[in-house]
């Protein structure tokens, strides 16, 4: 049996679009994907998953380039168990201070919520969506969109309507980033560590129609079995 009934960890994910591979050389920090020699795969289906401890597991690249678009769409499929406050599933953020983010994930004020939230170089909210719904981190698999327009934050779980967007401004907003992570943030210290296991994460440059949006999230839950 390969591995031996040893456990198996994940160094490196390839980008064959952008080539912004994402990597994590620390063993310890690495998400898992091989426990005692089997292979983690999600309950409902066969395909295999890497999983993040909330603690230390992250990947990372020194390109970041979601909030340098502009306006975004990220499209994701993920499970925690949302035992962590403020935990990211992707983010950015600068590698000198513990200052500036850009991130989508869990809320700080409601752990179990979909959240986006961007400090920034001071550690001043630009936004936090801080919303008590949709519950998403209840150790089931579902599908997640996250929009930035560049002016509106928009978040949706399963294909549902909509939150109450969050309306903000980019005018006067200094945000310097270099560090995109997968699994949390690194700043001069990796923080807000994501528990759970992330199936897929989809970055698009700018807003994706709707009808774009619900092809990507058909295929999806036709590969993963989401809601």
């Amino acid at each position: 049996t390969w591995l031996a009934g040893a456990d198996g960890f994940l160094d490196t994910v390839y980008d064959p679009v952008s080539s912004a591979h994402i990597s994590q050389a620390t063993l310890a920090n690495q998400p898992k994907i091989f426990s005692a020699g089997v292979l983690l795969k999600d309950a409902t289906n066969t395909i295999a998953h890497f999983v993040f401890d909330g603690t230390t597991s992250n990947m990372f690249n020194n390109s970041p380039m979601m909030w340098a678009n502009g306006s975004i769409t990220v499209l994701a499929v993920v499970c925690s168990n949302g035992t962590s406050s403020a935990a990211f599933m992707v983010a950015e953020g600068r590698s000198v201070t513990t200052n500036g983010f850009y991130a989508f994930g869990e809320g700080s004020t409601t752990p179990s919520a979909l959240n986006a939230a961007i400090n920034n170089d001071s550690a001043g909210t630009v936004v936090d969506t801080g919303t008590s719904t949709p519950v998403v981190w209840d150790d089931a698999l579902h599908h997640i969109t996250c929009i930035d327009t560049g002016t509106q934050i928009k978040l949706s779980k399963d294909g549902a309507a909509y939150i109450i967007p969050a309306t903000y401004s980019r005018s006067g907003v200094t945000l310097t980033l270099d560090r995109f992570t997968v699994g949390g943030v690194n700043r001069s210290s990796f923080s807000h560590a994501f528990p759970g296991y992330i199936q897929e994460i989809l970055i698009f440059s700018g807003v994706l129609s709707d009808a774009d949006i619900a092809l990507v999230r058909a295929n999806q839950k036709a590969a993963f079995s989401t809601p």
